[in-house]
């Protein structure tokens, strides 16, 4: 329930933050702002985890264990899942937002700059406010 929970809220304060923040920035209305979101949101709900379910597969099929996660696996990871995410979300930033080619990469890329920073801010606030119970740790593990 707490991840339900967490996508929810960080879903909803980002896309008000993005209705507020965005029209006056772009000269878009609020409504094209507020529906491009609600798109986005879904896209990348929807994409994340199908991408994830895929990246597992994918280790387990190379025979590699799901965690721990090194450092560089990580890393293709996060950069992966961009690079796909920016394709998808590209042709709908020009078609909603009727920007252009360089336009809607210059704005997906404010998004791949702000959305980490968004996403951090937010998980520290959210770990504030809802902090998860503390588990004692088994027997075994404290040896």
């Amino acid at each position: 329930m707490d991840r339900i929970r967490h996508t929810l809220l960080f879903e909803a304060v980002l896309m008000v933050l993005l209705i507020l923040i965005l029209p006056p920035l772009l000269g878009v209305s609020v409504q094209k702002i507020g529906g491009l979101s609600v798109i986005m949101s879904m896209l990348a709900m929807g994409s994340n985890f199908a991408y994830n379910v895929m990246f597992d597969k994918i280790l387990l099929a190379l025979g590699k264990p799901l965690l721990p996660r090194p450092f560089i696996t990580r890393a293709v990871h996060a950069v992966c899942f961009e690079l796909l995410f920016a394709a998808l979300t590209i042709p709908v930033i020009m078609w909603w937002l009727n920007f252009t080619f360089i336009e809607a990469i210059i704005y997906d890329a404010g998004f791949l700059v702000g959305i980490p920073v968004y996403a951090f801010l937010f998980n520290l606030t959210y770990d504030t406010v809802f902090p998860l119970p503390q588990h004692p740790v088994p027997a075994e593990q404290n040896s």
